[in-house]
């Protein structure tokens, strides 16, 4: 008998331990929570930052991913003082935008993932700033010791951009120290016009890199755009060598030395009066050529104010290809800019140029019973102020939009 029951002990006890192994096991499984996501990225944003994590290596079974964040001069040490994004992620790209955030203020930023058996570990600490994110460089223009670079606004926003600052550095320095930038603060300003600005003051034949940010409504810088680069040179000496410009052209040129001549060519698409003159210090001429270097028109003294030393060209052109010569007088350091500005002409309320609050727009009235319209479109009551200013006595007349006076 004894025989016979030592087998079965012998059984019971390898299958106890066996099944005891097997609910170790279980147990322990029970209790575990994942590890650590790493964070990726965190990107800056307008009153936002978007982070970006890695699930952790090797876990599965994760349902949710938590996020939280705390300014960084806040005390970390203690769990009250985070804002927790419970559930921030349920499925998709592993990442998350933490909105109503300060403009300029720098914060600390951790995530979790959570599973069946709850929270897991915080992960290491990443920063990030929240500011108006990087506008996007068009194009730099290479001028006569000057570049003018031209930009979009940042992608999806619209409003809240107070200013842009511009910055600039030969290509051949150090970029990754800020103190040798040079940077050009609030080179536009809100109403400003057309998103461009010309650096002068340069060398030619050194390259230079430019980089342009936006400054929000408190004064809080945004990002650095990507860098473009451009190389001054001066313009071409005959029609030949002439540097091309567009309708409503802003060009930055020098006379060095004294007997220098610049040539611009510029098209006309439709028949249109043209100002042609010059901006700046400098006591310039200018002559207006025609597409076989026939003399149309030319100007020594414009008299316009601020500049009155400057020329002042104005002529109705038809379509074809114009040449500008520029000469000057006087110190050969101080440099010009020359405008060429096409002055639509309207004759109606339907084809009516839009002129924007605190913007401008140009007109000429000629011959003299001609008449320009101007189109102002309001979004709510506002007071308006509008002026005219230049040679000709003017009058004029606001309409509403059924043509009333």
């Amino acid at each position: 008998m004894t025989r016979m029951l030592r087998p079965a002990r012998l059984l019971s006890a390898a299958g106890c331990a066996l099944l005891c192994l097997v609910l170790g096991l279980g147990y322990a499984s029970a209790q575990s929570t994942p590890a650590a996501p790493a964070i990726d990225s965190v990107t800056s944003g307008d009153t936002t930052l978007t982070v970006a994590w890695s699930a952790p290596a090797g876990e599965t079974g994760i349902t949710a991913y938590d996020v939280r964040h705390i300014e960084t001069s806040a005390d970390e040490t203690d769990d009250a003082n985070w804002t927790v994004e419970d559930n921030a992620w349920t499925s998709g790209t592993l990442s998350y935008t933490l909105t109503r955030l300060g403009n300029g203020t720098q914060y600390d930023v951790q995530v979790r993932a959570v599973n069946s058996n709850g929270d897991g570990i915080w992960s290491a600490t990443e920063v990030g700033t929240s500011a108006l994110p990087a506008p996007v460089v068009d194009s730099v223009r290479a001028d006569d010791r000057a570049v003018r670079v031209s930009w979009s606004a940042p992608d999806g926003i619209t409003t809240g951009v107070a200013a842009y600052d511009v910055r600039y550095i030969e290509t051949s320095a150090d970029e990754m120290l800020d103190p040798n930038w040079t940077v050009e603060e609030d080179a536009w300003e809100e109403g400003g016009g057309s998103l461009a600005y010309g650096v002068a003051g340069l060398t030619n034949g050194r390259g230079y890199d430019v980089q342009v940010r936006a400054v929000d409504e408190d004064d809080v810088d945004g990002a650095w755009s990507a860098t473009t680069s451009a190389t001054p040179s001066d313009h071409g000496d005959t029609r030949a060598a002439a540097t091309s410009v567009t309708a409503d052209a802003r060009v930055w040129g020098a006379i060095d030395p004294a007997d220098d001549e610049d040539y611009f060519s510029f098209s006309v698409s439709r028949t249109a009066d043209y100002w042609i003159y010059t901006l700046g210090d400098l006591d310039t001429v200018g002559e207006l050529l025609d597409s076989n270097g026939m003399s149309v028109e030319s100007n020594d003294y414009g008299a316009v104010p601020p500049d009155p030393d400057n020329f002042f060209l104005w002529h109705r052109l038809e379509s074809g290809t114009y040449y500008i010569k520029v000469t000057g007088f006087g110190p050969t350091d101080e440099p010009y800019i020359l405008r060429v500005r096409e002055i639509p002409e309207t004759t109606s309320r339907s084809n009516a140029t839009t002129l924007n609050l605190n913007g401008s727009a140009s007109g000429t009235i000629d011959p003299e019973d001609d008449q320009d319209y101007f189109k102002l479109e309001l979004s709510q009551a506002t007071e308006v102020a509008i002026r005219a200013s230049g040679f000709p006595d003017t009058v004029g007349e606001l309409q509403r939009s059924n043509g009333t006076v």
